[in-house]
């Protein structure tokens, strides 16, 4: 029994391990998305300021642009600009909350199966405990049942050697 509690016990480690990657897996992709979020911010800056530069520069070599076109103009990639920074948002953040909830189910997994692990180790630990009462035991009654079959002579002699 003991031998196949301590298979269980193998197989229970080895799911908790597997399962140990998986949210370890999880949360570097969380960690990764929350990167790329901020990479996509810096990126909304650097473009939104290109843009504005772009403009500023064209303003300066071309005079027939108006200045009503030019500040018109400026309002349109100021928009895109946060239309396009705002959707990726919007997905970014739609990812993360998906992730978080993959990340929550594979932990909630990853304690099931430490609990399992941890259960099948006391189980291991107390029939080790029940088997090594066992022997005790027997070692005794093996110990009683020699010294019971000893020759009732020799016992009395040994008495006598004391009393003496």
């Amino acid at each position: 029994m003991i031998k196949a509690l301590k298979r269980v016990l193998r197989v229970r480690a080895l799911e908790e391990e597997q399962c140990r990657l998986e949210l370890d897996e999880a949360a570097t992709s969380l960690r990764l998305l929350e990167q790329a979020s901020i990479q996509a911010k810096l990126d909304g800056r650097e473009s939104r300021e290109r843009s504005f530069k772009n403009l500023e520069e064209a303003d300066g070599r071309q005079e027939e642009i108006s200045a009503g076109c030019s500040s018109q103009l400026g309002r349109l990639i100021e928009e895109a600009c946060w239309l396009r920074s705002t959707e990726q948002r919007r997905l970014l953040e739609a990812k993360r909350v998906g992730l978080e909830l993959q990340r929550a189910m594979v932990e909630e997994r990853f304690l099931v199966r430490r609990r399992e692990r941890m259960q099948v180790e006391t189980l291991v630990k107390s029939a080790l405990a029940i088997e090594r009462a066992q022997q005790d035991r027997d070692q005794q009654r093996h110990l009683d049942d020699w010294f019971q079959s000893r020759p009732k002579e020799i016992l009395q002699k040994g008495g006598d050697r004391k009393r003496r």
